[in-house]
């Protein structure tokens, strides 16, 4: 007869049979770490590889090399090659202060908004003109859909190379062109 829909099929319940009981391990050594713990490591997963009826490892494969020479200090965790070289205290200063005064100095949307036409150069500024800057978001106007095209498409790379090097833009980190209409 079909099992009706809904209803679940029962199987008769199989006894449950006894888990077997774990092989004894050793206990670990006093101390666990270094070529101690290393060596205690292999012995385990040699019994493990026995079970399983594999070649136990050699014994060199929990070589540690020991670090009591080092006077305490950790082991150095960046290979020497892959660090940055120092720098002098007075460049992070420099570096910190400039990046406070952009943020916290003098309105710096009158240095940018007066330093324009020098970084535009003249093709440019007399096509584009700041309008606002907010969050280092320098916005531009162009007259046009057409011209914002053009000067995204073929001008701005070289727009964003020039105001990276000039010290006034110190405070832009983009410059979005977009239409008259749209700027305000």
């Amino acid at each position: 007869m079909p099992p009706t829909p809904g209803k679940r099929r029962r199987f008769p319940a199989k006894p449950l049979q006894p888990l077997p009981a774990p092989a004894a391990r050793p206990s670990p050594p006093a101390g666990g770490e270094g070529a101690v713990g290393a060596s205690f490591a292999l012995q385990i997963v040699n019994e493990a590889l026995r079970e399983k009826g594999m070649p136990p490892l050699p014994q060199h494969a929990a070589y540690v090399p020991s670090v009591s020479d080092a006077s305490g200090l950790p082991p150095d965790a960046d290979a020497p090659q892959r660090r940055r070289p120092a720098q002098p205290l007075s460049a992070s200063i420099a570096r910190i202060l400039k990046g406070l005064e952009a943020k916290f100095g003098a309105d710096p949307s009158e240095k940018v908004f007066s330093a324009w036409p020098e970084v535009a150069g003249p093709e440019l500024a007399a096509r584009l003109k700041p309008v606002r800057l907010e969050n280092g978001l320098l916005f531009v106007s162009a007259r046009n859909d057409a011209e914002v095209f053009e000067i995204r498409r073929f001008h701005q790379r070289a727009l964003d190379a020039r105001a990276r090097r000039h010290p006034a833009f110190a405070a832009v980190r983009q410059i979005r062109i977009v239409c008259e209409r749209y700027a305000r």
